[in-house]
């Protein structure tokens, strides 16, 4: 299965959508919308095969993307760039663009085939 989409909290909960391998399109309201934070909804569920919820330690962090070269990126932006939803599990970075390249933390990519 692939990941098609994400869900945070923003404490120490995750959940994950999935949807089959061989997909290669799929859309949620407002995907082309720019900040996504404030505009996209979640994936349709149409596309969603499962969900996957993950529980990460106190002290972890869930880092989702914030920016790309600087600017406001949409779900279509993600999705297109495959730009990664971060862990940090010691809890030692203070923004995505540190935790993206630190080599400790867990990355799941949109559009990337989820491999436990």
């Amino acid at each position: 299965m692939k990941i098609l989409d994400w869900k945070t909290d923003g404490s120490n909960f995750l959940r994950l959508y999935l949807g089959g391998n061989e997909l290669e399109y799929w859309w949620g309201d407002d995907w082309d919308d720019a900040p996504y934070e404030d505009n996209a909804g979640q994936v349709y569920s149409d596309y969603v095969c499962s969900t996957m919820d993950v529980i990460v330690p106190d002290e972890a962090v869930i880092f989702s993307p914030d920016n790309l070269r600087g600017n406001p990126i949409s779900k279509q932006d993600i999705v297109s760039n495959r730009l990664p939803v971060v862990i940090d599990l010691k809890g030692k970075n203070w923004n995505w663009d540190e935790a993206k390249n630190d080599p400790e933390t867990i990355k799941f990519v949109v559009g990337k085939e989820l491999i436990i």
